[in-house]
């Protein structure tokens, strides 16, 4: 990801179950978190992992920050080893979001 010169940007990257967030200039700017879950597919349980609250202070939007803070969490998730990663969000933002996979 880009910033401007003399910007630094500060992630905390913390346990599952918690939001992590990104921070510039010390004020925060991103966040986002992810949790471990047990989903209902085909009669079966399936072990997966979703991620939700991707929040992007509007100073910072058309920066990429969301999307590379969302990268850097599915980085953390996969960790867990599980087999199905999600996301989760709000219906109207859906193809904003399916737009942004396929830029990808």
């Amino acid at each position: 990801m880009r910033s401007r010169p003399g910007t630094r940007l500060r992630t905390h990257d913390p346990p599952e179950q918690q939001p992590g967030h990104v921070r510039r200039g010390g004020r925060l700017v991103a966040r986002a978190g992810w949790l471990p879950i047990t989903v209902r597919a085909g009669g079966k349980r399936v072990i997966a992992v979703g991620l939700g609250g991707v929040v992007v202070h509007r100073s910072q939007r058309g920066r990429s920050v969301g999307h590379w803070w969302s990268a850097r969490r599915w980085t953390g998730m996969r960790r867990l080893g599980r087999p199905i990663g999600m996301l989760f969000c709000h219906e109207e933002l859906v193809p904003y979001v399916l737009r942004r996979c396929a830029q990808s």
